[in-house]
């Protein structure tokens, strides 16, 4: 019998939330208030306080009342013992469990509970994360991979309990989660069920919670990390479905060293003072010359300017012969030839640039004092390949967050507009300028066609959460037969056929009236759109 045959599907009557709480009273009200904040409410939420000392306990107690079901435990028990302190609570047919220092999307529980009831053969169903930098304003997609996780790329991160949806009676099967680690109790959890049956895990490609990274997250212990995973690796290489891989035991060991390293470097290179050279692109247009100096004034007035630039002129003005001596930067210009698009006027113009990034400006408009420096952290947010980074106008900060699956976030890009502006992106010099040439459509698509096609390289998009322009000009609405055009050029290819099978499963979601699932940008109070 599947795991889910007598369930019928996860119900939001039926989901209880458990919340393992240990000395966080500054961030548990954010997780509590996102699970309050579900469009498809739980039936229960249990907060199990491991005996803090911080008065988190008393904190959920008086601000959140009934709301909220506070267990407290007498003694630190760890990771494992609060969880299992709330599945021993739980009354409902299926529970999931949310960190106290991460955050769902609104989402989460209606997505999740639709995704366990289309799958009754499994156990639990996990999605996709994003990772939040608050200290540097960056948040970057992350992917997760169980099944394969003792064959794991070392970039592939372990599963969390904050990205799961399980069937209570299974959990409770396996005896609930160990307690004699204090890191690795999810993964043993999941594997354990994998054991099993080869379908107990199935896996919804979608962001829907984010991990908020800290000094005092406690997988920043990586001497206790590596001690804790071990343990819990040798255990499973005694399951009959692992044994065959024992020979392989220093091999997977060696890689979560290297894996924990790469964390580390990540934290260093996050820390220090931003030297990643960039360039600058600047789009001359109707302002001429003053407009062009305005942004290039913005760009030599950062910590540390640009080391060149290249101003892109249409193909019918006239190259201003203004001197430029006294900026901190050489700058070039570069007229575009009759006939050739903005897009691959940008990807000419970026050959002819030496930094390893690019960033753009649309004549007139200027950064923020620290832009760069932001552009040049976030590619070092994450030990994969960074291919593009994007941040928000002076009236919509914060731009929505591009998904991690290349095809999604292209498309994404296209559908919601994001980030919306040339000027708003820095993009890998040497991605653009290897991709084939880009497709030509109207100016104002330029961005679309730089972003979707960057992304197409399966890089990570880092989103900067904050305005990356002191001033902007007013955003030109594009006509849908323009955007239309160039979506078609986009979609030619192998990665185009699969933007385009996409694009054509929206087009059937909206026909069948699903698109109440996705979100919509109405700026910064609105909730994220997910992919």
């Amino acid at each position: 019998m599947s795991e889910g045959a007598t369930d019928r599907g996860a119900s939001r009557d039926g989901v209880s939330v458990v919340v393992r709480v240990h000395n966080r009273r500054d961030t548990v009200a954010a997780a509590l208030d996102s699970i309050l904040a579900q469009t498809s409410p739980p039936a229960r939420i249990l907060a199990v306080d491991d005996a803090s000392d911080d008065g988190s306990a008393d904190f959920i107690e008086q601000t959140y009342g009934d709301a909220v079901t506070l267990v407290r435990r007498a003694a630190r028990g760890g990771p494992g013992a609060a969880a299992n302190s709330g599945l021993e609570a739980v009354e409902t047919p299926f529970v999931a469990f949310l960190d106290s220092d991460d955050v769902w999307h609104p989402l989460f529980l209606e997505r999740m509970t639709l995704a366990l009831g289309a799958a009754p053969e499994a156990s639990l169903v996990y999605c996709d994360f994003r990772r939040r930098f608050a200290r540097y304003g960056l948040d970057a997609p992350g992917l997760c991979s169980v099944p394969s996780v003792l064959d794991e790329d070392v970039r592939t991160p372990i599963l969390s309990l904050s990205l799961i949806l399980a069937r209570t009676r299974a959990l409770r099967r396996m005896g609930g989660f160990r307690e004699d680690v204090r890191i690795g109790e999810d993964l043993d959890m999941a594997l354990r069920l994998a054991a099993e049956r080869p379908d107990a895990l199935a896996h919804l490609s979608l962001s829907l919670a984010t991990y908020r990274v800290g000094a005092d997250n406690i997988t920043h212990d990586h001497e206790r990390l590596l001690k804790d995973y071990a343990r819990v690796l040798d255990d499973l290489l005694e399951l009959p479905r692992f044994s065959e891989r024992r020979e392989r035991r220093a091999e997977m060991l060696r890689r979560r060293i290297i894996g924990g390293l790469k964390r580390r470097a990540v934290a260093r290179w996050l820390a220090a003072e931003p030297t990643r050279p960039a360039s600058l692109i600047v789009v001359a247009g109707p302002g001429g010359e003053e407009a062009v100096r305005r942004s290039l004034d913005s760009a030599a007035a950062q910590r540390s300017p640009p080391i060149d630039a290249v101003v892109v002129h249409p193909a019918d003005a006239v190259v201003p012969s203004a001197s430029r001596a006294e900026l901190p930067f050489p700058v070039r210009d570069y007229a575009r030839a009759p006939g050739v698009g903005l897009a691959s006027a940008l990807q000419h113009a970026a050959a002819a640039c030496i930094g390893e990034i690019v960033l753009f400006l649309i004549a007139g408009d200027r950064l923020t004092g620290d832009a760069l420096d932001r552009h040049r952290r976030a590619f070092s947010a994450s030990a994969s390949p960074v291919h593009l980074s994007y941040g928000g106008l002076p009236d919509r900060p914060t731009p929505p967050p591009l998904g991690r699956a290349p095809a999604r976030a292209a498309l994404q890009a296209a559908k919601h507009a994001i980030p919306g502006r040339l000027s708003t992106i820095a993009v890998s010099r040497r991605v653009l300028t290897g991709l084939p040439s880009l497709p030509d459509g109207a100016d104002g698509t330029a961005w679309l066609a730089v972003t979707a096609r960057v992304l197409a390289e399966d890089g990570l998009a880092v989103r900067l959460t904050g305005p990356v322009l002191a001033e902007a000009g007013s955003l030109q609405p594009v006509e849908t037969p323009a955007v239309a055009a160039l979506f078609d050029a986009l979609c030619d290819g192998a990665a185009g056929r699969v933007l385009r099978g996409l694009a054509d499963a929206a087009a059937d979601d909206a026909a069948a009236g699903r698109t109440a699932f996705e979100g919509a940008y109405d700026g910064p109070a609105a909730f994220d759109p997910i992919w």
